[in-house]
């Protein structure tokens, strides 16, 4: 997976499916975690298609691209907490798996 940053945006986007997750700005943060609302979802249904997705997380995919955004507001649909860079460095994994929930 690869991570780029740009300000104030950042993406997270997998070469391998042709997907990519556009972040807007931080919500918040917390001892071990940011939360970043999702701005957008680049996804290429075409190169979906000829990947190895099942019908079901095809559809899925495509229907989280159809409602990123409320109707009425257009406010973000989604967020994403990203854990700490450090932080499994100075704790254990049972310690990552609970941050992670």
């Amino acid at each position: 997976m690869h991570i780029s940053i740009a300000n104030p945006l950042f993406a997270i986007s997998c070469h391998e499916h042709k997907i990519q997750i556009v972040f807007g700005p931080k919500l918040g943060s917390g001892e071990f975690s940011h939360v970043y609302e999702v701005n957008s979802f680049q996804f290429d249904p075409y190169h979906a298609q000829l990947s190895s997705f099942d019908a079901d997380e095809l559809n899925g995919r495509l229907s989280m691209k159809k409602y990123e955004k409320y109707r009425e507001t257009k406010n973000a649909r989604y967020a994403v907490k990203h854990i700490k860079e450090d932080y499994h460095y100075n704790h254990d994994s049972d310690a990552y798996i609970q941050a992670a929930r």
